[in-house]
């Protein structure tokens, strides 16, 4: 039996420098070897014998159902396990080997609307789809309407979870939840609405989810917004400078609460500085961290209750100012 590659060697017209290629050798190697002391111990309790070429012919096959065998897992494509394996401390870092999942059918969360469900014993999660682009910022608000102990979550095209609100939030109360994030591929993203524990869960009740795409604020100049006790307008910053918020108010009698949040590597929120007072008119906020996402919510007091609140509205003005 002959190899090319063996003749090449010996006119050292290439070398094989590669490990994989070493290993190959020293298992074809194993097949000679095995093959010669089979057919010692054969002769030497046997009078059967074997031809030169019958021995060469089994030590070929033996090869070839093993080269057959590598070929094959070397062309399997990575399993769900090995994506489940990729670190969740790092929640937007994406297996780029791995296809994403198909598209699931759900209804479609669109920007700016109120979708409407219930979670009971047998329908105890509801997904919604959003189909989103890298980059962009969101925000995903689920509040109670008679449901205890709600939760949402957010899981990206590759069937990872991005956040859970049953985790940890600093914005909203026991009956109102608030994820957010920074989408980090293009693709479809799935919206869970559930309650604690799942499936171990035991609350029933109504709820409404709503999704938020926040403008980003550019530098030396304002905007101007509306805003309600009730809900949260939504802002996003991100400079390469040290920045500070001002905020005025234009009229109404709401006095709005203005908190600024920083998103970290693990799409948590967390709270950076707060403005409130029923008599507040105008102020500055902070002198925060550049290339990193906030995001500024206006609107109702953080830790109030949805219920029993009077609805009032105020008009306002906000700013960007870059820190010196």
């Amino acid at each position: 039996m002959t190899f090319d590659f063996d003749d090449n060697l010996n006119e050292q017209k290439r070398k094989n420098r590669n490990p994989v290629h070493t290993t190959n050798l020293l298992i074809i190697a194993g097949f000679i070897a095995l093959g010669v002391m089979m057919v010692f111990f054969m002769n030497s309790g046997d009078p059967v014998s074997y031809s030169d070429a019958e021995i060469e012919a089994t030590i070929d096959a033996r090869l070839s159902e093993y080269i057959t065998t590598q070929s094959e897992q070397a062309s399997q494509p990575e399993t769900s396990q090995q994506v489940e394996s990729v670190s969740s401390n790092e929640p937007t870092m994406v297996p780029p080997t791995v296809t994403p999942r198909q598209v699931i059918e759900g209804t479609e969360l669109i920007v700016g609307g109120v979708i409407e469900g219930t979670i009971t014993d047998d329908t105890f999660e509801i997904d919604y789809t959003y189909e989103g682009e890298a980059n962009t910022p969101i925000v995903i608000t689920m509040q109670s309407k008679g449901l205890e102990e709600l939760a949402v979550i957010l899981t990206n095209p590759y069937g990872n979870r991005i956040v859970t609100s049953a985790t940890e939030q600093v914005i909203g109360d026991e009956d109102t939840h608030v994820v957010a994030a920074v989408l980090p591929i293009d693709g479809q993203y799935v919206i869970t609405a559930t309650r604690r524990d799942g499936r171990a869960g035991d609350t029933e009740g109504d709820f409404q989810l709503m999704l938020d795409v926040p403008e980003y604020l550019q530098p030396q100049s304002r905007i101007s917004g509306v805003t309600d006790s009730t809900s949260w307008q939504w802002y996003a910053v991100r400079q390469d400078d040290p920045f500070s918020v001002t905020y005025t108010k234009v009229d109404g009698s709401f006095s709005p609460e203005i908190g600024v949040y920083r998103l970290d590597v693990l799409s948590k929120l967390r709270s950076q500085a707060y403005l409130f007072g029923e008599d507040m008119s105008f102020g500055t906020l902070g002198r925060f961290a550049d290339n990193q996402t906030h995001f500024i919510a206006i609107g109702q007091h953080t830790l109030q209750t949805t219920y029993d609140v009077a609805y009032e509205t105020s008009e306002y003005t906000l700013g960007i100012q870059i820190a010196r």
